[in-house]
């Protein structure tokens, strides 16, 4: 579904009412795109996710749209444990809004989807939780955590949010770095992971 504008409003009821259809044992994809934005003024976050895992068979689940879509670490591992068979997750928001998946959480909820082959959320790089010693955002690290943790992944992209341009590009210059030693098995895309210093 491609619409030209979708109110924060009007996107919730459009949320609610497919959560309510009688298809949640056999929807496989939902992918729902807005163009452009809104004037409204709100703070609130789009519930989209939690009201979409009834979705048992859901297999993608793409969401493009102006608002900020609520997601933490306990939601991502919900929506992971309730979606096993997904494939794409991709939840874009045109504007930025703090991150808060962290790498731990991240980390946790991908190992209960071993289908997944498209990844698109803001993740924390502020906080990095798996290597608690490490007290600035490195690339370096960044890049050894992706790595050690995902390693078919093949790049990670640049999200809006207060992250330098260049960021992404030095990590996946240290991930090709990772890939290509000698004692490392060749990576195959599977996953985008937007990263977002939020």
């Amino acid at each position: 579904m491609h619409v030209r504008v979708l109110p924060w409003a009007e996107a919730e009821q459009l949320f609610h009412a497919l959560s309510l259809c009688k298809a949640s044992q056999t929807l496989e994809h939902i992918n729902i795109s807005s163009r452009n934005g809104t004037r409204e003024h709100t703070s609130d976050s789009l519930t989209a996710v939690r009201q979409f895992l009834c979705f048992k068979e859901l297999r993608t689940l793409r969401l493009s749209v102006h608002h900020p879509i609520y997601l933490d670490d306990d939601l991502l591992f919900d929506a992971t444990t309730t979606w096993p068979h997904i494939h794409s997750l991709s939840l874009m928001n045109w504007y930025p809004s703090p991150a808060t998946v962290t790498f731990r959480g991240l980390f946790a909820a991908l190992r209960l989807c071993p289908q997944l082959q498209e990844l698109q959320v803001s993740v924390d790089t502020r906080n990095i939780d798996i290597e608690p010693e490490l007290e600035a955002v490195n690339v370096e690290a960044v890049a050894r955590i992706i790595y050690s943790m995902l390693p078919a992944v093949s790049q990670v992209m640049y999200s809006n949010g207060g992250i330098p341009r260049l960021w992404h590009n030095f990590v996946n210059k240290h991930l090709d770095l990772l890939r290509n030693k000698p004692s490392s098995a060749l990576g195959h895309c599977i996953t985008e992971a937007a990263l977002a210093l939020s």
